[in-house]
């Protein structure tokens, strides 16, 4: 599988993981944990890196972010989605 990278970010909902995390007053530990009894491996660091924007988010773990945060994923995609396609065009 090739990854394309623009050198920037390397996903587009680190900063909206983040923002939802604080909204609901849970540590980068607490997501880890809630995302390990949905069956991922995931730890405290690996939150960090997506919330920086370190490291690529597969979409299975996009869609287990998604539930987690009890949003629905057509939204949350194209939530970040359409602010891509503004700066790609720009």
């Amino acid at each position: 599988m090739k990854i394309y990278w623009s050198g920037e970010s390397k996903n587009i909902i680190g900063d909206k993981i983040r923002q939802l995390r604080k909204a609901r007053g849970w540590t980068q530990k607490q997501i880890a944990a809630k995302m390990q009894l949905s069956g991922l491996d995931m730890t405290e660091l690996t939150v960090l890196h997506i919330e920086s924007g370190t490291r690529f988010v597969p979409d299975y773990e996009v869609k287990a972010l998604a539930n987690l945060f009890i949003l629905i994923l057509n939204k949350t995609v194209s939530s970040f989605y359409y602010p891509l396609c503004e700066r790609v065009a720009a």
